[in-house]
């Protein structure tokens, strides 16, 4: 929705509220072109500090020394650059193995028709 506003010219300030992984879902806004990104954890002062950040010509995003200073895990600075593209492919890979392991428990085709089914 935020890359198909944008994309439009839409130049309004667009401040993305989530309960999702700030780190990872800010970086990812930003690069959508969204003005802020505020967990829903941080509050509703926070918020109106990103809106009037935005008002002010600047952007309000996530901000952890640690990333700066290394000493994130490596698994998490993986996770952090990956593109949009890839995490679509990491996430049909992951449900690739989620219906793999439902279809070794599956032991007749009865059991397979009925999963499919609820699918």
């Amino acid at each position: 929705m935020l890359e198909t506003l944008r994309k439009r010219q839409y130049s309004g300030i667009i401040i993305i509220v989530s309960a999702k992984n700030d780190h990872f879902y800010g970086k990812h806004c930003a690069d959508a072109g969204a003005n802020g990104f505020v967990s829903k954890k941080e509050g509703m002062n926070n918020i109106i500090a990103a809106i009037e950040a935005a008002k002010n010509g600047y952007c309000y995003f996530p901000f952890s020394l640690n990333r700066f200073v290394g000493s994130l895990t490596s698994d998490q600075q993986k996770l952090d650059s990956l593109s949009k593209q890839e995490i679509s492919v990491m996430r049909i890979f992951l449900m690739a193995r989620i219906i793999m392991t439902l279809l070794k428990k599956c032991s007749s085709a009865t059991k397979l028709s009925a999963l499919i089914k609820v699918a």
